[in-house]
């Protein structure tokens, strides 16, 4: 009867901000200007999860944070990989 379709991502970005609200608010602007640009909620949301590791590597936070973000932006990648498909093939949804 009820289907969900996130991939996780909200939940994630809710542990990125008490881990590190700075690496939220630019992994969000990441978002916001793929977004913008592409109109793919999916799109901003795989490039805002690849965006944390570095981030937070550069942020100089610990590596069980980093590492972490790794494994939450390779399930993102995972659970988004349809969506990549549909992206490469041109056929992925815009708002």
């Amino acid at each position: 009867l009820f289907r969900s379709g996130g991939k996780s991502v909200a939940t994630g970005i809710g542990t990125i901000m008490a881990i590190s609200p700075i690496s939220a608010v630019v992994a969000l602007g990441l978002f916001g200007l793929v977004f913008a640009a592409t109109r793919m909620v999916s799109a901003g949301s795989i490039v805002a999860s690849l965006s944390l590791p570095p981030l937070m590597d550069v942020l100089k936070l610990s590596w069980i944070f980093v590492a972490y973000a790794t494994l939450a932006a390779i399930y993102v990648v995972i659970r988004h990989r349809e969506n990549i498909q549909r992206m490469i093939a041109g056929q992925e949804a815009r708002l």
